[in-house]
């Protein structure tokens, strides 16, 4: 799983906890008393703005297919069309979270 979203840690308590408050100086009554939008703006006052988020695997799986099982892939200023069962272990082998532009790793021979 990659890392929450600054507005998933600030919907929930216990991501809050674990993310953001991890001495646990806010209860939370002080939580609750304070809005999604305003705890945001408290992670991005204390840690700055949100990094980006590496895409998944499924994600890029979902955004590159084109029906019939077959996906698209920019690849060397031109595209190809290869099967998910191609595609997949190429992205799976490159996969880094913690790496946004991990999908550049990605090398397909069509």
């Amino acid at each position: 799983m990659t890392r929450p979203t600054y507005e998933q840690i600030s919907a929930s308590f216990d991501l809050w906890q674990e993310y953001a408050d991890t001495a646990g100086s806010m209860n939370r009554d002080e939580f609750d008393a304070l809005s999604v939008a305003d705890r945001v703006d408290l992670l991005i006052e204390t840690f700055g703005p949100e990094p980006e988020q590496a895409p998944t695997v499924d994600e890029l799986m979902d955004s590159t297919a084109v029906g019939g099982g077959f996906h698209d892939w920019a690849t060397d200023g031109a595209v190809i069309r290869v099967t998910a069962e191609q595609l997949r272990p190429a992205l799976e082998s490159a996969y880094d979270p913690g790496m946004p532009n991990w999908m550049a790793l990605v090398d397909l021979d069509a």
